[in-house]
């Protein structure tokens, strides 16, 4: 239960399955303050062809953590190039930090390529998990935030 005034963190999961192009949803939030429901928006872009995002591309654009018996993976790497003509100042919006850590440089010149590496905390090397991170490119294109997110899949297969 929460004070009033105080706040939390909420998780709100979209699994964008099949949906394809510009979508909308609205879940519910149901409070002991009033008999009303509240809602928020999620309004997203899903892509069908993840190479063709400008003004980034982030390949592979899903990182898959996998890990096959005993040998521990931790970590997995992947690529984010501006293909636009601006150098890109980029934010994390988003992480679950006490899964992993990212390792990613917070500006991109135009047309250039940097690495980038996603590192399991030890907490998480023997968890499963499906998650994602959220990054947002410095200004709005016609008045709207610029964000990708990056879903990230954690297996462990004996």
């Amino acid at each position: 239960m929460l004070a009033v005034g105080d706040s939390t963190r909420l998780e709100i999961i979209f699994n964008t399955g099949y949906y394809r192009g510009l979508i909308t949803k609205s879940p519910a939030l149901f409070t002991n303050e009033t008999d009303s429901v509240r809602r928020v928006s999620i309004k997203t872009d899903v892509v069908v062809n993840p190479d063709s995002t400008s003004p980034l591309i982030i390949s592979p654009y899903k990182l898959s953590i996998y890990q096959f018996g005993d040998m521990l993976v931790d970590s997995m790497a992947f690529e984010v190039t501006n293909v636009s003509d601006k150098d890109i100042i980029l934010s994390v919006i988003d992480i679950p930090d006490d899964l992993m850590e990212l390792n990613l440089v917070n500006r991109i010149d135009a047309g250039e390529t940097v690495r980038g590496v996603v590192r399991l905390r030890e907490t998480a090397y023997e968890m499963t998990f499906d998650k994602s991170i959220t990054l947002e490119v410095d200004g709005k294109v016609e008045g709207v935030d610029i964000r990708y997110t990056i879903p990230i899949v954690r297996r462990i297969i004996p």
